[in-house]
């Protein structure tokens, strides 16, 4: 993985991760007021999961020639991501190019018409850290919930999106997930483009 290095914050690997208690993913209407995350009907119950990762090595991001590859445009807002809802919105990058060439041609696209960025260098900060497992047994999470390929949308991201979400509205700058297209790949999704250096 040339370069990758993730640290976790000592709470995390403290007394809050082993008190935690699986993560609830329950029917629900509504959410508003009680401190959980809703998305599609599903919530993520807060834990007290506080402490995060920080990723340092470089980043990298394909985008169509031309575009600011740390801009999350309208397009992005409005589609349906693993991590990120649809209003959501967020930066997908990866470890490594294979990785970033994994997740195109796994989701039908191409790269053809695209510019390979690299951003190296980087310490991004307060990521739920879901490439590592102690975390995701701690929120009751699986690989295998993480990264489920074919099916429809909504069965490949009834526990991604919700995740996603949970992890923005409780302070993370992002997740550090591993690849659901490229075998031992990891992607860093930020829920904004701070603190990344050009």
């Amino acid at each position: 993985m040339g370069g990758l290095s993730i640290a976790v914050g000592s709470v995390l690997l403290g007394k809050s991760l082993g008190s935690l208690a699986p993560l609830e993913r329950t029917l629900a209407s509504t959410a508003k007021g009680t401190g959980y995350g809703a998305v599609e009907g599903f919530v993520v119950a807060d834990r007290g999961l506080s402490a995060g990762a920080t990723f340092e090595g470089t980043l990298y991001r394909a985008v169509g020639e031309g575009y600011d590859p740390l801009l999350i445009h309208f397009g992005n807002i409005q589609a349906s991501h693993r991590y990120t809802g649809t209003g959501q919105g967020g930066l997908y990058f990866a470890t490594g190019t294979h990785v970033v060439e994994g997740e195109f041609v796994g989701n039908g696209a191409t790269l053809a018409g695209t510019r390979m960025h690299a951003f190296q260098n980087q310490k991004v900060t307060d990521l739920l850290d879901l490439s590592n497992p102690a975390v995701r047994e701690s929120l009751g999470v699986r690989l295998e919930d993480l990264t489920r390929i074919g099916g429809t949308k909504t069965w490949r991201y009834e526990v991604t999106q919700p995740l996603g979400q949970w992890a923005q509205q409780n302070g993370y700058r992002g997740v550090i997930a591993p690849s659901a297209q490229a075998d031992g790949g990891v992607n860093v999704i930020l829920f904004n483009a701070n603190g990344v250096k050009k």
